[in-house]
């Protein structure tokens, strides 16, 4: 992947993001400590910053990969507060309380915000089920879904190409599951969170309606979602623009519908062409 100079920037915006403006400024406020050449305060933050070094010139760069330095980062923020808390002679008596207090509700709220799950996936399964026991799936996300299906045998990835589809809809495939994940792995350009999706896939998320919409990721799951899976910072901020479309929903796709409207557009373009 061709190196761009914005994703120098990716992890940067990434813990501002994901863990919130009040911890970002506290571990950025941990370069204060290079200035005054207190190496033993600033190594949790030169092990955060070779973690960011290294993954910040590989082709991903996924928030997960900061997962390891995460306690190095709250060491960092931690000694700047206490170093703050700490020179009570030129604070007031109520600024430590309050710092902490602005501190701690920072990072509540972040958590509050990813605790609620819906479940969009057991919510899809269960209603294809509903209308056929015995269904068989194609899905952009075979492992979720396979976990809520009565039969794991039943449940496919889905195919990347038309003449896939059609065999697969052969073998007895009815039921199209489409997630978040599709923006990962199936892209027609191959770089993560692009449109249109690859072949098929494409017109059938922009053209054909679904049976079913059920809501997966929450507007900060799904931020989280595509963090965790960044690769160009670009891609991702205008990925995660508002949308008419919900990005992080689930949706089901009757393949019934789906083949037979995708054959009839065939045929009238093979006809469109001949007169031509």
């Amino acid at each position: 992947q061709q190196f761009h100079v914005l994703n120098v920037f990716s992890y940067p915006l990434e813990i501002f993001k994901l863990e919130g403006p009040v911890f970002f400024l506290s571990c950025l406020l941990g370069f204060y400590f290079v200035l005054k050449r207190d190496w033993l305060k600033v190594l949790p933050l030169a092990i955060v910053c070779a973690q960011i070094g290294i993954f910040t010139l590989a082709s991903e760069k996924g928030a997960r990969y900061l997962c390891v330095v995460l306690p190095f980062m709250a060491m960092t923020a931690a000694v700047v507060l206490w170093t703050l808390i700490s020179h009570k002679d030129k604070m007031k008596v109520w600024t430590p309380p309050v710092l902490l207090l602005i501190f701690f509700s920072a990072l509540i709220g972040k958590s509050l915000s990813i605790v609620s799950t819906p479940q969009g996936y057991k919510n899809a399964v269960e209603y294809i089920q509903q209308r056929d026991p015995d269904a068989k799936i194609l899905t952009s996300q075979p492992l979720l879904v396979s976990l809520f299906s009565k039969d794991s045998q039943h449940v496919s990835s889905a195919p990347k190409s038309f003449e896939e589809l059609l065999m697969r809809y052969s073998q007895g495939y009815r039921y199209l599951i489409l997630d978040p994940q599709a923006f990962v792995s199936w892209t027609q350009s191959q770089a993560r969170f692009t449109v249109p999706l690859v072949d098929y896939l494409g017109f059938v998320s922009e053209r054909v309606p679904p049976v079913a919409q059920f809501a997966q990721l929450t507007p900060a799951l799904l931020e989280r979602f595509v963090w965790d899976h960044n690769e160009d910072l670009t891609a991702s901020l205008h990925f995660l623009e508002p949308n008419k479309k919900d990005m992080g929903a689930v949706y089901v796709y009757d393949l019934t519908v789906t083949v037979g409207f995708m054959k009839t557009v065939i045929e009238k373009l093979s006809v469109q062409q001949g007169k031509i």
